[in-house]
């Protein structure tokens, strides 16, 4: 085989290799047919209002945990939580109760095509509607509109990160971040001109000037922990918390190891207004 045809053969396969990737990457992105089926009825938290947000593409669920005691003459502050890729609002109880005990208000969105959502997932549809639903909740008169944090872990990052751009927040959570989806593309030899959702989570930290806590495993292997370094390096407002011990799926949230730097940034940063 000569040089020539073998560089043919090479570019035919990475154009059939970018081909297949065009259609596969949200399979990948957002794997729907791997989660688990969302828990049956019954299984909430005291309290917990579930509402319906109308699209184009269908009804998406979202779920409102509010804060105890909170009233017009005290309002509480309300975080914003986006979950994982693998993982639907569901599976996030045990986040909220907490939030709830720290005070907040806390904002589930379900994203398109997940749980009991209709629609297909996209990055721009599930902002829109993280936009849509926050914007209906902020009318509320026993929230404080000052006081709003995002906590996003894992694809979330990238679904508070794109929120930030468009309605910025008090301050950010970030567990388990990417850089972007871009750059995670670039392993397997994706361009980004080709990435549908390229969730630029270094791009918007860029853009933004408020306070960030990062918490990563050391062990992530999903997503290194080199991700979190180089947003911690760009941006001097972030604060990095390198989880000892800890991959992408095990992190313990409710042990002291996650809760006491969350905490303090809280206390820190949002206090009270």
């Amino acid at each position: 085989m000569t040089v020539l045809s073998l560089l043919s053969v090479l570019l035919g396969s990475y154009a059939l290799w970018l081909l297949c990737a065009c259609f596969i990457q949200r399979k990948v992105l957002f794997p729907i047919h791997a989660i688990a089926s969302p828990a049956p009825e019954g299984e909430l938290l005291p309290g917990l209002e579930r509402h319906w947000l109308e699209t184009a593409a269908g009804p998406v669920e979202w779920w409102f945990l509010p804060a105890v005691d909170a009233s017009a003459g005290t309002p509480a502050p309300l975080v914003v939580h986006a979950h994982g890729n693998g993982e639907l609002i569901d599976f996030q109880l045990e986040t909220a109760e907490y939030y709830r005990e720290l005070g907040f208000h806390v904002l589930l969105c379900e994203y398109r095509g997940y749980g009991r959502s209709a629609g297909a997932p996209s990055q721009a549809g599930i902002v829109e509607d993280h936009r849509k639903v926050l914007e209906r909740v902020l009318e509320r008169e026993d929230l404080d509109g000052s006081r709003v944090l995002y906590h996003g872990r894992s694809l979330g990052t990238g679904v508070v990160c794109a929120l930030a751009l468009q309605r910025a927040p008090r301050a950010m959570v970030l567990t388990s971040p990417f850089v972007s989806v871009a750059n995670l593309m670039q392993g397997y030899l994706i361009p980004a001109p080709l990435v549908w959702d390229p969730f630029d989570n270094i791009g918007a930290l860029e853009q933004l000037d408020l306070p960030v806590l990062v918490m990563h495993g050391d062990l992530d292997r999903v997503i290194p922990i080199s991700h979190s370094r180089r947003l911690a390096a760009a941006d001097a407002s972030v604060e990095l918390v390198e989880l000892k011990g800890v991959g992408h799926n095990d992190i313990p949230t409710n042990t002291e190891l996650v809760r006491e730097p969350l905490r303090r940034f809280i206390e820190a940063k949002l206090g009270s207004s």
